[in-house]
C-alpha cells in the first residue's frame, strides 16, 4: 500500500477517526472519497504531513498528477528527508513519467531509511527501468542492501547471481548461485538443472 504510515504524535479521537476512515477509504479504492476526508483531516491538523501524503495518494490514484505532485511537495515542505514521504515522491514522480527524478526520489527515500525493505525494493524497481551510470549504481546499491537485509529472500539471490555474471565477476557469481541453491533446496529439480 502505497498510504502513508499513521502519524507518531498523539492525536485528538476526531483527527483519528478521520484518518483512520481515509486511509480505509484508500484501500477500498474509492480516492475521491478518500481525498475528501483528508481535506477535512488537514482542518484538524495542518502541521502534520501525512494528510497531504495521503491527499498525493487519493490524487495519483485519481490520474491528477499535477495535483499529487502539489500535494506531496506540501507535505515534504512540512517533514523534509522524511523517508516515506520521499518515497511517495518518488511514486509520484514515477507516474508523471519523470523517471530520473524519481530515481532521485527513491535514493533519499533509501538513503533516509537504509533498513526498510520497501524503499531499498522501490529504488532497485526504478533503476532497473533506467540505464546509464547513475541507475547501475543505483541498481548495484540497492540489491547490494535487499541481499543484506533478505538473505532467504530466492529472487534477491538470483538478482545477484545475473548481476554478477553481467559483471563478469565469477567469484561473486558463484557465491550467489550457491546461495540460490541453498535456498531452492538441494531435492529442487530446478535448483539442480539450474546451479548444478
Amino acid at each position: 500500500s502505497l498510504a502513508a504510515a499513521p502519524a507518531p504524535s498523539p492525536v485528538s479521537g476526531q483527527a483519528a477517526t478521520l484518518r483512520n476512515l481515509g486511509l480505509a477509504q484508500l484501500e477500498n479504492e474509492r480516492p475521491a472519497e478518500a481525498a475528501e476526508t483528508f481535506r477535512k483531516l488537514l482542518d484538524l491538523v495542518p502541521a502534520d504531513p501525512l494528510p497531504y501524503a495521503n491527499l498525493a495518494i487519493a490524487a495519483l490514484r485519481q490520474q491528477k498528477h499535477e495535483e499529487a505532485q502539489s500535494w506531496i511537495s506540501q507535505a515534504l515542505s512540512k517533514a523534509p528527508g522524511r523517508a516515506d514521504l520521499l518515497a511517495i515522491q518518488g511514486d509520484v514522480l514515477q507516474w508523471n513519467g519523470k523517471a530520473e527524478e524519481a530515481l532521485a526520489a527513491y535514493r533519499r527515500a533509501a538513503t533516509a531509511a537504509p533498513d526498510r525493505v520497501d524503499l531499498q525494493y522501490s529504488l532497485y524497481r526504478q533503476a532497473a527501468k533506467l540505464s546509464g551510470p547513475e541507475a547501475e549504481v543505483a541498481l548495484a546499491v540497492a540489491l547490494k542492501t535487499l541481499t543484506r537485509l533478505r538473505p532467504e529472500n530466492l529472487i534477491v539471490a538470483l538478482q545477484a547471481g545475473q548481476r554478477a555474471i553481467a559483471a563478469a565477476d565469477r567469484a561473486a557469481a558463484t557465491q550467489a548461485f550457491l546461495r540460490v541453491r541453498e535456498l531452492a533446496g538441494a531435492s529442487s529439480p530446478v535448483a539442480s538443472t539450474s546451479v548444478g
